[in-house]
């Protein structure tokens, strides 16, 4: 897991907080992307497994997450 913090956009209060995670590198690098152009997202971290995500849940309390429905550990619905 790596946070995805935007570099130094500005970002709006109000904005999404979003959770990424897929175990293939290029779904996640094109999403990260993707969002990182909105200022209502805010994408707070990128995940490649299950435990990953898990933890960024907990520890980020996202307002969406958007997973691939088989991470390697755990599936992406549990």
């Amino acid at each position: 897991m790596h946070p995805a913090m935007g570099g130094g956009e500005m970002i709006a209060a109000s904005a999404t907080r979003v959770v990424i995670a897929d175990d293939a590198y290029m779904i996640r690098e094109f999403l990260l992307a993707a969002l990182n152009g909105s200022p209502e997202v805010n994408v707070l971290a990128v995940c490649s497994n299950g435990s990953e995500l898990e933890r960024a849940i907990a520890t980020w309390e996202p307002d969406v997450v958007l997973t691939d429905l088989m991470l390697p550990d755990v599936d992406g619905v549990a």
